[in-house]
């Protein structure tokens, strides 16, 4: 079944309060706009080194730079900056400042010119930093710096530095800059295209540790999903902003890379826009996605591969349910494995035990439910004070009808939004809350969020199966596919020198990892290089009964069944 999105009379109300209120600005310009988007929402620009080091300098890395995407060459690029500070207050300004631009390839496009103070490209104050003047029929606005005749299309970057050089600050200046107001606007003609400028990681400070932010963001999945973040009045004071699939850290195990933890862990993955990224050229897609089966298919080195075929080419998460007394309920006994699909065939490896850490019998049937989440979405915040008020998460495309077009924001809908604070002293929701202003979902409060990375996450859409599997099928032989079929025979008998056992596996020369279990899936030998053809004391094999052996190695994947008298 798939989750439903769309709550109509609850999501109309609170949508107009957010277009009325702020929550949603498209005007022509790109920047300060959507950060500040109403006067007390003070929230600027970090360039050079605080909570992120090297960021938007001559030699950040692809993870750390400011993009801005050209669709034709006929476009140009608009720039606007205002004042340039060293401290948060706006009282120590910086003498100067270089920028440049550079093309896709790397290659300088424009060389490193002063950010101007006065005259064009100039923002004077922050009421005129909503974008070009004249473009899109903007009566108010700037004067703008255009940079134009642009060789290819693809994604420019935007670089600084106070030396214009490698060295971003002299030995005596203060290691960043805060921009009191900046714009960087694509035009077509003239026509204002927003949804150009991204970043992988927004670099950011609050004017003031009590300083609320309303800054808003639109996140663009791998599986091109776009949902709108808004901050809500959050207190972070100095934060980073960075999205991606998998939480503070790259762990597969989602169930542990989702947690919030302490220090700085985080990174970036997806792009992270101002506006709603451009439709021609971050589109979304509307596709059918399910898991066709899902069975019992051997071993692996570190327990059993539950085999999952998935019929779609994006990459998404799956979570299965392993209900070992098939009643439908997620209760003590039942584990939770969480996995990355593809399309075709994937393995998840289960150690063959309940979520009591005991052994499942072999012969069992039970249910697995998978499900697959699109959209997954996490955001890893860095250093962030307070929450106080909750965050705001809707969907923005692509809609349920499969349109990507938000020609009315009232259609967006909010989501629920999911965290799991237990690794640093916090509470977790794992059931969901619906992210609007009135719901207060995910809150801190007492500078908890101080030098923690402080994760939630969401998805945009659920599809559930269920499936029946028989936990027996592990006494057959399995091979993987393009594997070699090699037949082994494996042989046991009393030690007469103690009362130990003794066993030996032949077959083809090799080296193989072997694990020896009990009727009851329990592993009573194991041996990480097992040359086939040695005899071997296994002193945990004394009573009579069933045992499995499992052979693995990279061409073999075999499971043995042997009865000892």
């Amino acid at each position: 079944m798939e989750k439903k999105l769309q709550l109509r009379a609850i999501a109309t109300t609170a949508f107009l309060i957010m277009i009325l209120t702020g929550f949603f600005n498209f005007s022509s310009g790109e920047g300060s706009r959507q950060l500040q988007p109403v006067p007390e929402s003070k929230t600027k620009l970090i360039v050079g080194n605080d909570r992120v080091p090297n960021y938007a300098t001559y030699t950040s890395d692809s993870a750390n730079r400011l993009y801005i995407h050209i669709s034709k060459v006929t476009e140009k690029i608009y720039l606007g900056f205002g004042k340039v500070f060293y401290d948060n207050d706006g009282l120590l300004e910086v003498p100067d400042l270089y920028y440049r631009i550079k093309a896709p390839n790397g290659n300088i496009i424009v060389p490193g010119t002063k950010v101007p103070k006065t005259g064009k490209g100039f923002i004077a104050t922050s009421a005129t930093a909503v974008g070009p003047i004249g473009l899109s029929g903007s009566a108010v606005g700037y004067d703008p710096i255009v940079v134009e005749n642009l060789a290819v299309t693809g994604d420019y970057y935007l670089e600084f530095s106070k030396t214009n050089t490698d060295v971003f600050e002299t030995p005596s200046s203060l290691p960043r800059a805060i921009f009191e107001d900046f714009d960087i606007t694509v035009g077509d003609g003239t026509t204002a295209k927003p949804g150009r400028l991204w970043s992988y990681r927004w670099h950011l400070i609050a004017q003031g540790s009590e300083v609320e932010t309303q800054a808003s963001f639109f996140v663009y999945t791998k599986d091109s999903e776009v949902t709108n973040l808004n901050l809500n009045r959050m207190q972070p004071y100095s934060f980073a902003i960075v999205s991606n699939q998998m939480g503070s850290s790259t762990s597969k195990n989602f169930q542990e890379s989702r947690k919030s933890s302490n220090g700085r862990s985080d990174y970036p993955e997806y792009k992270i826009f101002l506006n709603d990224p451009d439709h021609n050229a971050f589109p979304s897609y509307k596709s059918s996605i399910a898991v066709s089966s899902v069975k019992n298919n051997g071993f692996v080195e570190k327990g059993y591969c539950l085999e999952v075929k998935y019929n779609s080419m994006k990459e998404v998460m799956a979570e299965l349910l392993l209900d070992f007394d098939s009643d439908g309920i997620r209760d003590i006994e039942d584990r939770v494995l969480t996995h990355l699909l593809y399309n075709g065939s994937s393995c998840i490896s289960w150690d063959g035990k309940n979520g009591a850490g005991t052994a499942v019998p072999l012969g069992l049937d039970f249910k697995i439910q998978a499900q697959i989440l699109t959209g997954l979405t996490n955001l890893p915040i860095f250093d962030p004070e307070n929450n106080a008020q909750g965050l705001v998460v809707s969907l923005v495309r692509p809609q349920e009808d499969g349109s990507q077009v938000l020609s009315d924001n009232l259609r967006a809908a909010p989501l629920e939004i999911f965290w799991d604070d237990s690794q640093v002293g916090g509470t977790s929701n794992f059931e969901g809350c619906l992210a609007m202003a009135a719901q207060s979902c995910h809150l801190w409060r007492n500078s908890f969020g101080n030098d923690k990375t402080m994760n939630t996450w969401w998805e945009v859409s659920t599809t559930t199966k269920i499936f029946t599997v028989r936990f027996d099928n592990a006494l057959s032989t399995n091979t993987p596919n393009g594997a070699p079929n090699i037949d082994f025979n494996a042989e046991i008998a009393p030690n007469p020198m103690n009362d130990q056992s003794t066993f030996k596996i032949s077959g083809d020369p090799g080296v193989v990892y072997l694990e020896i279990l009990n009727a009851n899936g329990n592993i009573v030998y194991r041996q990480k290089n097992y040359n086939i053809n040695d005899e071997v004391d296994a002193p945990a094999i004394r009573e009579s009964g069933v045992y499995i052996i499992r052979l693995s190695n990279d061409r073999i994947n075999k499971a043995l069944k042997l009865i000892k008298m």
